[in-house]
């Protein structure tokens, strides 16, 4: 899936640049863009004679795409940068992956993709050189046979690409390769290598160097890219990357490297023969091209100078220089005179100072060759010691200063302005610091002195400290850390780091005096860390200082939770639930209430019998020795049979004057959306006439304690005689209908 998503990502890029095909073969023309010509149509010999053989060369049997002659594809074009100034070479050659008309300037499409106008070809040798993490698509290869008049060779080049930058270290990693085939210069053997490869990164370790393409020149792995591709080096060599987002002048591809060399070591006058070639890999979109200065396919003698530049007045110069099979060398010195073996310069004054060319002469190649090479020579009658910056330090620091100076001719005599003479002195204060350098040359004993200053400024130091408010307690808790960073006239930052006993850092931040909740148990580290605004440090670190203990939290359930009291005669077996930071913890005191007044303490499930119905507010406390504690409560209720009197002598006797329920509960939440303890109490005379009704009568008795409510019938306006009643209860452990008789005797 990841793939179909980059396909057709990919493909949607396609429809942007048809659109636009117009747009950019118009805008191409224009001032300060590269121009493209295509070569369709135009000898591949003719290509490479006038735009890519220099000077100490032979090119011949040239083809393009595996085909001699006229070159029937529209991938190799010659190129101008028309003004373009940015780009390195003024004219040259560029083959590209599709039409070559795409790589002229400006950047205006994010993924530009073109057809190349015949059968796709696909390059076998590039696709067997193992740099491909993909199939080949859309190859444009040039092949042709050269010979060198002497034993090196090289040439310029510049690869870009549309895969830039959003597909780079993804598998879309379009690819080029410069094949060297012919004898090796050392062993004669028949070899071949890719010259294109990053610079200095040919070792002993990897001989072969490594290959320029996407994933190993960028500025690092784009968005549908990963730096863990394999084969990527991401921005690890982004110093030979250009980046050039969309609207950009110059050319079309989203980035392209800077001006690199191919080259290589090979035996003169030998037949060689080259490869070039640049792919497509994965698809055949976004595409890519390889462009070659004009005429910088060269062959030369190369020689150099190898020595410094500058001299104390008095020295000798001996020159020392690099080359291969010369027969003739001279160097032409400041005041043209010409200088032969010995190449020797000595007591050289200040008008030695100048330019030095040197001329190599080889007439042991196949042609005759002429290289050189120039240095600057800077006569000086000193050398200067480098103290280095002024230096700013902390109180209680010490510093070395070191003279820094590397002369390697004569003995050396330091002079400080502490009256040390060696090379490095220990500075503990502030204070201007000179040293004075005095070099003897024994052989012309002549003396180079010079010398150098430094400043030193010591600031005062902070020294870090801290107190916190609370350092032990119960999860979850709040702790402030007083910060006593001292001098506190100081300006500084304070960086704070908590760790906790496992070694993970839990907490940290920039605040001068934080505050933190501790929501987890264990014990932590604390480390404050300051600086000043001069620079100077310090840090404390109070090992195992934060303890937070664990903080229980508990519940129970009981057993019953809501019984008639018949039921189970007033016994409640309850069941307590701990939380798992403390189960089995030794420190743990629980304390239950039963709601009736007694209490049990120490037993995790007990049993508890209520001698009279009722609802009982239960509580279970636990506590721990580290002074952790919480509490659970829950109300059990215990309900019996409701006792309705079928008498009442309402004569103010205050004996059964009122009409009073038995074992009623009249607690009622007028909230609770079951209604629970709800009743509706209907009285009837005895021809059928509602004389009384009430809803949540609440006038009831316990024990024979009557309790008068709002509500109470006492036959107040009422004849004696007999009655009826009907009485409805909705209580939480039983609900039902009562109905019976009454008399009302006065």
């Amino acid at each position: 899936m990841p793939f179909l998503h980059s396909f057709f990502e990919k493909k949607c890029y396609l429809v942007t640049f048809f659109c636009m095909a117009s747009l950019l073969l118009s805008v191409s023309a224009q001032n300060q863009n590269l121009t493209v010509t295509p070569m369709q149509g135009t000898h591949i010999d003719t290509i490479l004679k006038y735009h890519l053989q220099g000077e100490g060369v032979e090119i011949s049997f040239g083809r393009f795409n595996n085909v001699q002659g006229v070159v029937q594809s529209n991938q190799i074009g010659s190129f101008n940068r028309n003004g373009f100034t940015s780009f390195p070479f003024e004219t040259g050659l560029v083959m590209t992956t599709g039409a070559v008309t795409v790589a002229a300037g400006p950047n205006s499409s994010t993924g530009t993709s073109s057809s190349t106008g015949v059968i796709s070809y696909t390059d076998q040798q590039l696709n067997s050189a193992g740099l491909a993490t993909g199939t080949l698509n859309n190859c444009a290869a040039l092949d042709f046979n050269f010979l060198a008049y002497t034993d090196t060779f090289s040439f310029n080049y510049v690869f870009g690409s549309e895969e830039y930058p959003n597909w780079v270290c993804s598998s879309y990693n379009d690819i080029f390769a410069f094949f060297l085939t012919g004898p090796d210069p050392v062993t004669g053997m028949v070899t071949t290598k890719n010259v294109a490869v990053i610079p200095g990164t040919i070792t002993a370790a990897n001989p072969n160097g490594l290959a320029v393409m996407i994933n190993t020149v960028n500025a690092g792995a784009g968005s549908s890219g990963s730096p863990s591709t394999a084969g990527c080096y991401s921005g690890t060599y982004a110093q030979y990357y250009i980046n050039n987002p969309d609207g950009s002048p110059g050319i079309q591809y989203n980035g392209y490297t800077t001006q690199l060399a191919a080259e290589s070591r090979i035996r003169a006058c030998e037949n060689y023969s080259m490869h070039l070639a640049v792919c497509n890999v994965g698809d055949n979109s976004y595409d890519s091209g390889v462009f070659l200065e004009e005429q910088s396919f060269l062959a030369h003698v190369e020689t150099k100078f190898m020595m410094r530049d500058i001299y104390c007045l008095g020295e000798d110069v001996n020159f020392t220089f690099t080359c291969d099979t010369a027969d003739t060398i001279f160097i032409v010195t400041p005041q043209n005179d010409t200088l032969y073996s010995p190449f020797f310069i000595s007591d050289v004054t200040a008008a030695d100072s100048g330019w030095y060319h040197l001329f190599v002469h080889s007439a042991l190649l196949c042609v005759d060759d002429w290289a050189q090479d120039s240095i600057f020579i800077q006569v000086l009658n000193l050398m200067k010691p480098d103290l280095g910056p002024d230096r700013y330090l902390c109180t209680g620091e010490t510093m070395i200063l070191n003279a820094n100076y590397d002369n390697p001719i004569g003995q050396i005599e330091y002079h400080w302005s502490t009256g040390d003479e060696t090379e490095n002195i220990m500075v503990v204060a502030s204070g201007e610091y000179v040293l004075n350098v005095e070099v003897f040359n024994e052989a012309t004993q002549a003396t180079c002195k010079s010398s150098d200053t430094i400043d030193v400024f010591f600031y005062p130091q902070v020294y870090a400290a801290f107190e916190a408010n609370k350092v032990s307690g119960c999860s979850p808790m709040t702790i402030h850390f007083d910060n006593m960073t001292t001098p506190d006239t100081l300006s500084f930052t304070s960086v704070w780091t908590i760790w906790n006993q496992y070694g993970e850092v839990v907490y940290s931040s920039f605040e001068p005096s934080p505050t933190w909740d501790f929501n987890n148990n264990g014990t932590f580290t604390v480390k404050l860390l300051v600086f000043s605004q001069d620079g100077c440090m310090d840090s404390l670190i109070r090992w195992d200082y934060v303890h937070v203990y664990p903080q229980p939290e508990i519940d129970f359930s009981a057993d019953p939770e809501i019984a008639m009291m018949q039921d189970h005669n007033g016994e409640v077996q309850f069941t307590s639930y701990l939380s798992a930071n403390v189960i089995d913890n030794p420190s743990n005191h629980l304390l239950w209430d039963f709601g009736d007044g007694e209490t049990e303490v120490e037993n995790y499930n007990p049993s508890h019998t209520y001698a009279t119905w009722g609802d009982y507010i239960v509580t279970l406390s636990l506590s721990t020795d580290e002074g952790c504690s919480d509490y659970v409560s829950h109300t059990i209720v215990i309900e019996d049979e409701l006792i309705f009197p079928n008498i009442i002598t309402p004569n103010e006797d205050g004996i059964n004057d009122v009409w009073a329920v038995g074992n009623l509960s009249t607690k009622i939440n007028e909230e609770d959306p079951d209604a629970y303890r709800h009743n509706e109490l209907l009285i009837y005379n005895r021809w059928g006439k509602l004389v009384y009704k009430a809803d949540n009568y609440d006038t009831y008795s316990v024990n024979g304690q009557v309790t008068i409510g709002e509500k109470v019938f006492s036959g107040e306006g009422l004849s004696d005689g007999v009655y009826y009643y009907s009485f409805y209860y909705k209580g939480k452990a039983k609900t039902t209908k009562y109905s019976g008789s009454l008399t009302i005797i006065r």
